[in-house]
């Protein structure tokens, strides 16, 4: 079963443009293994993010993020099934 996860948080420390480049590089290659698609958004020290995905992989996704310490004042905007995936790629 699909299932989208969307979640809000503060960054621990502002993330400067190359840290976020890497990041962005590591995420992509982890994700694509985990059959994780989705989108993020970075802005003034606050992550939004949608990730979609089986919902074993979001769940193993979702307890990782609660331990990344780039993050603090995770909170759940939203989790579900869905039929299909609105970030594909």
């Amino acid at each position: 079963m699909l299932e989208r996860l969307v979640y809000r948080s503060k960054a621990t420390h502002k993330l400067g443009s190359l840290h976020l480049f890497n990041l962005l590089s590591l995420c992509r290659e982890r994700n694509k293994r985990m059959d994780i698609t989705g989108h993020l958004l970075y802005t003034e020290e606050i992550f939004v993010q949608c990730i979609e995905g089986p919902s074993a992989s979001i769940e193993s996704l979702w307890q990782s993020l609660n331990r990344d310490e780039r993050h603090h004042d995770i909170e759940l905007l939203a989790r579900g099934p869905l039929q299909e995936r609105r970030f594909a790629d």
